[in-house]
């Protein structure tokens, strides 16, 4: 009956500044696939063969990375699998 939410603005930076730092880490994703294509450490296919693993591997990090909320974790994820399936499709036209 007497409960009210509080708000503290440290926490919010604190989740801005960690889901920043997040995805300008995950932005690398691309260059790192590209790396490893033109190094032939890895082929297209090898890649493909592991997208599931991947997809679940990018929501278990999106999970410990940001808050328990499903939305920032959707919001880490989403865009590294968008940014992974873009590597592999200029992987294979490169």
């Amino acid at each position: 009956a007497g409960l009210e939410t509080t708000y503290r603005l440290t926490s919010f930076y604190h989740f801005v500044f960690l889901l920043t730092f997040a995805l300008g880490v995950s932005f690398q994703l691309p260059l790192i696939i590209m790396l490893l294509l033109r190094l032939e450490l890895a082929t297209t296919e090898q890649l493909s063969e592991f997208r599931s693993h991947l997809i679940v591997t990018f929501f278990v990090l999106a999970a410990l990375i940001t808050p328990p909320d499903v939305i920032s974790q959707f919001l880490l994820a989403v865009p590294l699998i968008i940014l992974y399936e873009l590597s592999l499709i200029l992987g294979k036209i490169w």
